[in-house]
């Protein structure tokens, strides 16, 4: 049996690895969006330019009057984006990473402690190993007199 450290640590690798599949299908939905949705590229720029504008008026440390307007920029850039993608049949969730857990995104680490979902996979992993070595595994028809 594994102890409590492995357990964790193989826990870990496998969240880690739900959140590279989602990131990775998510990458290849963005890819396939921007082959088949002409000026997609375009907004997703817009998108950007605006961000980084609104960015730089809030690291001023001027007040919200000063970049709220860029923010509203970025957020009607957005809705442009979104509405193009659904006139060709896509969604913006579409684009985005589809994470298992909702607390920690898949990284593991949720309000600087172990996440549940870890925790949760530590369970799981002790109860196959168990299972495993459990007499009614170790049995077969061929072993019974």
């Amino acid at each position: 049996m594994q102890d409590k450290a492995e357990l964790l640590r193989q826990a870990k690798r496998q969240v880690a690895l739900r959140r590279q599949k989602a990131v990775t299908r998510a990458e290849e939905a963005a890819r396939q969006a921007m082959e088949s949705v002409p000026g997609l590229a375009q907004a997703e720029d817009e998108i950007k330019r605006l961000g980084f504008e609104a960015a730089k008026l809030a690291a001023g440390g001027q007040g919200k009057e000063v970049w709220g307007p860029a923010l509203e920029k970025v957020r009607d850039a957005r809705k442009k984006r979104d509405a193009l993608l659904a006139a060709h049949g896509w969604s913006a969730a579409q684009l985005e990473p589809a994470y298992t857990c909702p607390l920690c995104r898949d990284t593991g680490v949720y309000q600087g402690k172990v996440c549940r979902c870890v925790l949760a996979q530590c369970r799981a992993l002790r109860r196959q190993e168990i299972c495993e070595a459990s007499a009614l595994s170790l049995s077969s028809f061929e072993s019974l007199e």
